[in-house]
């Protein structure tokens, strides 16, 4: 997937093949970016801060976490946070 700028409050929606990376960068520096993430084979399943916080028993996040669904599985990883 080509890079793509997007305006604040505007978002996009793409696939993320498995074993693929995404980088999201906030370019100005002082914008908190929002990142939503289903299962494509089950969209009723998606990212979920609440079980990402009970799972890593943490309120933040940091290179290395996993990040939990809302069937407590691991369906992402943070692999960088600079």
């Amino acid at each position: 997937m080509k890079a793509a700028t997007l305006p604040a409050g505007k978002g996009i929606r793409f696939p993320i093949p498995r074993g693929r990376s995404i980088d999201i960068i906030d370019a100005p520096g002082n914008q908190g970016v929002d990142f939503w993430a289903f299962v494509k084979s089950d969209p009723a399943e998606y990212l979920s801060m609440p079980h990402c916080r009970s799972c890593l028993g943490n309120l933040q996040f940091t290179k290395g976490d996993a990040l939990y669904s809302s069937k407590r599985r691991k369906i992402l990883a943070i692999t960088d946070d600079t």
